[in-house]
């Protein structure tokens, strides 16, 4: 399968699992559906893994044009700020992840 029919097919299937069991994200005046995730992960901090508790937004890729380090995003009514840009999940990036702070 070429490239951009995977990218298209995977974006399809992206937007019926959101459907199902995604949120409403707001970013200024656009609206998109996300899913929103509390999870642990491994950080290196002075030489040491530790785990740290990571709240973290999972949006179709373009979904909000914009979004980025340090802007403020409403994820089902509760405000977060996004920490850092958002990264790219595979298969072939069609989903993005960004850590939010400053909420629950």
């Amino acid at each position: 399968m070429a490239n951009a029919a995977l990218r298209a097919a995977l974006a399809r299937d992206a937007a019926t699992f959101l459907g199902d069991f995604g949120t409403t994200v707001t970013f200024g005046s656009l609206t998109a559906t996300g899913v929103l995730s509390v999870r642990d992960e491994p950080v290196e901090q002075g030489g040491f893994v530790v785990m740290q508790r990571r709240t973290v937004l999972r949006l179709v890729a373009g979904a909000l044009p914009g979004l980025g380090d340090a802007q403020k995003v409403t994820v089902d009514g509760v405000t977060y700020r996004v920490d850092g840009d958002g990264l790219p999940v595979p298969p072939d990036g069609v989903h993005v992840d960004y850590t939010l702070v400053g909420a629950p």
